[in-house]
């Protein structure tokens, strides 16, 4: 059985490396079960590697979350400042359109958004290129710090969509290593531990005991009964 899904994340994980200390530390009685030794192999190989996983999964994110809204800002300034001179110079109306759409556009936008700004950068990129080349002067320098800042903008999108979608491979994968030593619990170590008389045996006490933490009290009922069944079955 599996009472995964009414078990948070966090407390499957507890109970994986808990059972994982009460197995190494009761190593004496059962590494000369093949079958036993084996599968706890599997299951110390997943929590291992779960551990690596859970410790570098969102380390990336607030660092890169931080420089990209910073970035966001610089976008926004600049283009709203070489946008005021473009408007002050001309009555063109796509260009008031233009300040218009940026003034919409706050620091702390949404990154859904992030296409539109760039495509207005890039419109007033070519609005500022277009009367620099009659009369604009003003606007050169602010113009290349523009061209630099749209260009670290999309760096650091880039750069953050990259390190979601790691962090959503290592959470999938992390699932996946959690569903997969359920499974060697359930039809491998609780099995093979019930050998170990409940009555006579601390190894096989702490071993429920380690099963069953941080669960919530229905799925303790359900896991009890099993663990009932399976002292019968090895009476």
């Amino acid at each position: 059985m599996d009472y995964s899904i009414k078990i948070s994340q966090k407390d499957k994980i507890s109970m994986l490396h808990l059972v994982q200390t009460v197995m190494e530390e009761n190593a004496a009685l059962w590494t000369d079960i093949k079958t036993l030794n084996w599968a706890f192999t599997q299951f110390k190989n997943n929590n291992l590697e779960m551990q690596e996983l859970s410790s570098e999964t969102g380390i990336e994110e607030p660092g890169l979350s931080f420089t990209l809204d910073n970035s966001r800002k610089i976008v926004i300034d600049l283009a709203r400042s070489i946008q005021n001179v473009i408007c002050d110079f001309t009555n063109n109306m796509e260009d008031k359109a233009l300040m218009e759409k940026l003034n919409l556009f706050k620091p702390g936008s949404t990154n859904s958004d992030d296409r539109e700004l760039i495509d207005l950068c890039v419109s007033t990129i070519n609005s500022a290129e277009r009367l620099h080349g009659i009369s604009i002067n003003s606007l050169e320098s602010e113009l290349a710090l523009l061209k630099t800042a749209k260009r670290n903008f999309e760096f650091s999108i880039n750069e953050l969509n990259a390190a979601l979608d790691r962090k959503n491979e290592s959470e999938i994968r992390i699932m996946e290593l959690i569903n997969t030593n359920d499974q060697i619990l359930w039809t491998n170590l609780d099995l093979l531990v019930s050998i170990f008389d409940p009555a006579k045996s601390e190894f096989y006490k702490e071993y429920t005991e380690a099963r069953l933490i941080a669960i919530s009290e229905k799925c303790k009922g359900k896991m009890k009964v099993e663990y009932q069944e399976l002292e019968v079955i090895s009476a």
